[in-house]
This record gives structure tokens, sequence and C-alpha cells, in this order.
């Protein structure tokens, strides 16, 4: 026997103005909600600047520095495509298909003049918003070494 679509929605619902199921969706966004209409998954997800995509940020400032133009991404050493999420803070910008370059505040996180929010807010790829929380960008650098990416790795002289 085939199930009509409105014996799948949550009862619940059946009298419910479409203000009030937009407000009962909304709540449950923050730890995550099947649409009542279509079934999708949907959360507010926090998504953390960590160390592999500040490495791309601080390589990509190093080269733009020297030579102020879009930078190939084949220049960087990069794995993984999660230094796009960059965009969501405003610190980089994609000229073309596979070149990049800082933006004045990227460039300005790279350097360690500015904090960033540590979180962005996202809900279905759109920005929210940013937590107060803070980082600076050494403080985001996890296992990489924010000296080798930024000025390279120095000879040794032994």
């Amino acid at each position: 026997m085939k199930k009509k679509i409105e014996d799948l929605l949550p009862n619940k619902l059946n009298d419910f103005k479409l203000s009030d199921a937009r407000k009962w969706f909304a709540r449950g966004l923050e730890g995550g909600i099947n649409c009542p209409c279509c079934g999708r998954f949907a959360k507010i997800y926090h998504r953390r600047i960590y160390g592999s995509m500040v490495a791309f940020l601080v390589q990509l400032t190093r080269i733009y520095m020297k030579t102020p133009k879009a930078v190939d991404i084949k220049q960087l050493d990069v794995r993984g495509g999660d230094y796009a999420k960059l965009l969501y803070w405003g610190l980089v910008r994609q000229i073309g298909e596979g070149s990049w370059i800082p933006t004045k505040k990227g460039a300005e996180f790279a350097l360690g003049k500015i904090p960033l929010p540590k979180y962005v807010y996202l809900y279905n790829s759109r920005v929210l918003g940013f937590s107060e929380e803070t980082v600076m960008v050494q403080e985001s650098m996890g296992k990489f070494n924010y000296q080798e990416l930024m000025y390279g790795n120095p000879e040794r002289i032994d």
C-alpha cells in the first residue's frame, strides 16, 4: 500500500498556519530538523576556521605579496577543498577557475594584524552570522608552522 504524502507529515503540523510552521521549523534548526514539507534535513552549522584553511591563506598571501596577481592553486601545497570556506569570512576571492587572491581582510589576518571570528554560522550554505569569540592567525594554525609558511624554510647552516 502506497502512503499519501500527507500521511508522512507530522500530525502536529496539520492544524498549523504557515507562519506557525515556519517558527516551529526555525526553532529546530540549531540541533537539526527534517523539513515537514520535503523531508530534507536542515541545520545551522557552526564552522570553525582551522589549520589547513589558514595554511592556504598564509601561503596565498605570501605569494600574492611578492607578485600581486591571481595565484594558481597549483602553486600552493593544498589538499582537499576546505580552503574555499574562507569565502564565508571574506578572506579570499576566486579569480577565474583555480586562481585565488587574498582580500585585504584576508591578508591582514594572515599577517597577524587582525583577529577573526572563530566560527561562522551557516544555513543552506549562507552566512547567518559569526561568533563573538575570535582567534588570531597563529592560534588557528594547528599543526602547521606559521613562520615556515609565511617566510619559507630558512636554509640551515651547520
